[in-house]
């Protein structure tokens, strides 16, 4: 049986966490806040130092603009051009399974401002990475925190890195990443570090492939010599406001939402999660949310129970019943009960699980995991 921190709904046996004898997580008995946070001076003075050095001398760009189409990065783009510098480079790493919403929102974004934009992305490569990322990271012995997300994040640690090395292609010192404050204090700053963090993950062979066979020379060239990246959320990192940014962009014609703008392969990150740490991806999101009074711990609990059964039991499905629909649909009006928008989004994605698991190659792969054949469902 599940145990659940008794503040927060934190499961016991989530990565990184620890429970003590009360059954209080580390997160809600203080003994991770010091470790979570200890990065906040050197986020802020980066991108203090990235200001007082504009214009940055010797570059057509003062900074390469990560542009993933999603709200913190939208919003940003337009709140550096107006308030910090114009010689912005607007950077997107395409892929089969971003959003329509987040296609849109770019497109809206450079008709509106005039922005220099260049995108780069290899559909095979990120297919292969994904594969091998969700079939291959197979739970560790003594799991870190945010373990449960290693596809997510090491997918977006290679969209950082694919920005870096854009970065040095066009001669840009500052990468711009629009992380939020949970984010920001997880993502190293140091082009260096994310590439050894993926290392760590990922098959050296498959790594050197899809960063263009420069993984060697990334790893022997000096610092000084690579872009540096930077947080602009740095400057309200105590202060973010999600809900103020959703909506601006909406009054301005943008789709912020957040499940609307999620990528596709979502589900699967999902199942990533449940299967090998017996969490979802989010977990560590909603329980701040539990211990800041705005989620209440059984709401939180019943919803992970729920989501947990949706993955796991149903989205494997090749027939999904009208009964199963139904209780997907109730469930994804429970997770955002005031955005028929993002309910849809996430109703859309379950059923389309094995889609897009036949997409990148791994559906049969999982029905051999989980002893299913199509016979017996």
């Amino acid at each position: 049986m599940d145990i659940y921190c008794k503040k927060c709904a934190l499961k016991k046996g989530h990565p990184g966490i620890q429970f003590d004898e009360n059954n209080l997580c580390s997160m809600c008995n203080g003994k991770m806040k010091r470790e979570y946070s200890k990065k906040d001076d050197d986020i802020i003075n980066d991108y203090q130092n990235f200001k007082n050095r504009i214009p940055v001398k010797g570059t057509e760009y003062d900074c390469l603009f990560m542009l993933s189409g999603g709200k913190d990065s939208v919003y940003m783009l337009k709140k550096l051009k107006k308030e910090i510098t114009g010689r912005i480079l607007a950077y997107y790493h395409k892929h089969r399974f971003d959003s329509d919403a987040s296609f849109q929102n770019i497109e809206t974004i450079l008709q509106a401002d005039d922005f220099d934009f260049i995108s780069y992305g290899s559909y095979r490569k990120h297919r292969e990475l994904m594969k091998y990322l969700i079939l291959n990271c197979r739970k560790k012995d003594s799991p870190a925190l945010d373990d449960e997300c290693i596809p997510c994040n090491t997918c977006h640690y290679y969209f950082i890195a694919t920005a870096c090395q854009m970065a040095i292609k066009m001669g840009i010192k500052y990468v711009v990443h629009c992380g939020n404050p949970r984010q920001m204090r997880t993502i190293p700053a140091n082009f260096k570090d994310i590439v050894k963090i993926m290392l760590e993950t990922i098959d050296k062979t498959l790594l050197n492939e899809i960063l263009n066979n420069q993984l060697d020379i990334i790893l022997n060239t000096d610092d000084d010599n690579l872009p540096k990246i930077i947080f602009p959320y740095s400057e309200q990192i105590n202060e973010y406001d999600g809900e103020k940014i959703i909506k601006e962009l909406t009054e301005m014609g943008y789709t912020p939402d957040s499940m609307v703008t999620l990528c596709h392969i979502f589900p699967l990150l999902e199942y990533y999660s449940y299967k090998n740490y017996n969490c979802y991806s989010e977990a560590l999101e909603s329980a701040y949310w539990v211990r800041q009074g705005q989620l209440e711990r059984e709401a939180f609990i019943q919803l992970d129970k729920e989501n947990k059964k949706i993955i796991l039991e149903i989205a494997l499905k090749e027939t999904i019943s009208q009964e199963e629909k139904l209780f997907i649909k109730n469930h994804a009006q429970k997770l955002f009960p005031d955005n028929p928008l993002d309910s849809d989004a996430f109703y859309n994605r379950i059923i389309l699980f094995r889609k897009i698991a036949d997409d990148l190659g791994i559906l049969d792969e999982i029905l051999r995991i989980e002893k299913i054949t199509d016979a017996q469902i």
